[in-house]
């Protein structure tokens, strides 16, 4: 079996932990997400008032990453969130805040209606599923994985319920890019968090 079609398999069985763990979960996540970033991601940050975070509208059973962006806005940081140019093409990041009226984009997609682009240090990203090493498994438009190396400078963090863990290592071809940390409702994993 292809890589990718093992992925294309994993990604309905992930589908279908995640959105159990939603309906148990959605409403603590957002909170237990905070409290762990704030704990054991933000001191590896450069000060909040230089943050770009880079972040993102939930759909589906996405844990709703808005709470903390919000605090951050209010501490000072900048906003963005990621527009689809085009299949295949890397995102680019648009600035946001709170309550920006927004367009509707590609997947059902939450975009601003800028066209200006500004560079995180920060990236907030959605899954289907992790595993240890910090690989993500995503839809399958590998826009992340086309757009995290254009920023060196960010942080690149996964938030997900515990139970979208992979318990063996996710199967990956070399355009996959790790993740630098992913925060679950239970613990936070620092994979290669060390950023300038």
């Amino acid at each position: 079996m292809s890589v990718t079609t093992l992925k294309n398999e994993l990604r309905k069985h992930a589908l279908h932990a995640r959105n159990n763990a939603h309906e148990k979960f959605s409403d603590l996540a957002p909170h237990i997400i905070s409290s762990a970033f704030f704990a054991h991601i933000l001191p590896l940050l450069p000060p909040v008032n230089q943050l770009v975070v880079a972040t993102y509208f939930p759909i589906k059973s996405e844990i709703n990453p808005l709470p903390l962006a919000h605090t951050l806005h209010l501490m000072g940081a900048t906003l963005a969130l990621p527009v689809i140019i085009a299949p295949e093409k890397p995102l680019k990041f648009a600035p946001y805040a709170p309550g920006d009226t927004l367009q509707k984009g590609p997947f059902n997609t939450q975009q601003p209606h800028t066209p200006k682009a500004i560079s995180p240090n920060l990236i907030i990203t959605p899954l289907l599923a992790f595993d240890n090493l910090g690989f993500r498994l995503g839809y399958g438009g590998g826009f992340y994985d086309r757009t995290i190396p254009l920023h060196p400078q960010a942080l690149s963090l996964g938030i997900a319920y515990e139970q979208q863990r992979s318990q063996k290592n996710l199967p990956t071809l070399p355009s996959d890019i790790p993740l630098n940390a992913v925060i679950t409702t239970e613990k936070t994993n620092l994979i290669n968090p060390q950023k300038s």
